[in-house]
């Protein structure tokens, strides 16, 4: 099993990031052909999303109303994270992980992420990717795909049991018996969850 994997569906930042950086690197040899770099595309967690599904997603995101709150989340998840390295689960079902990935790598690097899905980066958007993914490599982060069925509060007790996590931001409103479940594990531990509230 790889060391990444902590569960069937939790992976740490770091081989989802790498998929990112493949991700973005395939716009960039789409739009100039001369360009070729090295691809890590075979390790990432889901190889099936590539960067035409990547870009059809946001797309569809940026144009929805749910734009403001996947940013919102994102800023949450960059705050925990990266910049106060407090051990952070992302739950991800409303969109694809690799695309809250890439989505996450841009903002962290103040660079639109459709300039880089498009292919058109400029030179001054390398080096702050760079520093970015410096940035998100090492983050105490860990994500979940839970658009197959999971149950998200047994993948926390997993997680918590072997990993202090402390922040769970999910992209969807918990309700329900998740919601109960959920809330139970939190109170059996130091964890703040997080989530959009019903519209």
């Amino acid at each position: 099993m790889d060391s990444e994997l902590y569960s069937t569906q939790v992976w740490h930042i770091r081989p989802c990031l790498k998929q990112a950086i493949d991700v973005l690197e395939s716009c960039v040899q789409t739009s100039d052909p001369g360009i070729r770099c090295p691809s890590w595309r075979t390790f990432g967690p889901w190889p099936e999303d590539g960067a035409s599904t990547v870009r059809q997603e946001l797309s569809q995101l940026h144009e929805s109303r749910h734009d403001a709150t996947a940013s919102a989340l994102i800023e949450i998840v960059r705050d925990a994270a990266i910049r106060h390295q407090v051990p952070t689960i992302w739950f991800c079902r409303t969109q694809r992980p690799i695309s809250a990935v890439v989505y996450l790598w841009c903002a962290e690097a103040k660079v639109p992420w459709q300039r880089g899905l498009d292919g058109r980066l400029e030179g001054s958007d390398f080096p702050l990717l760079i520093a970015a993914a410096g940035r998100i490599g090492p983050a105490p982060l860990r994500i979940c795909d839970t658009r197959k069925p999971c149950s998200v509060a047994e993948t926390l007790l997993d997680v918590i049991s072997g990993h202090s996590v402390r922040v769970a931001v999910c992209d969807w409103t918990l309700e329900g018996e998740e919601l109960i479940a959920v809330r139970q594990v939190a109170t059996r531990s130091v964890l703040a969850i997080i989530c959009p509230s019903r519209q």
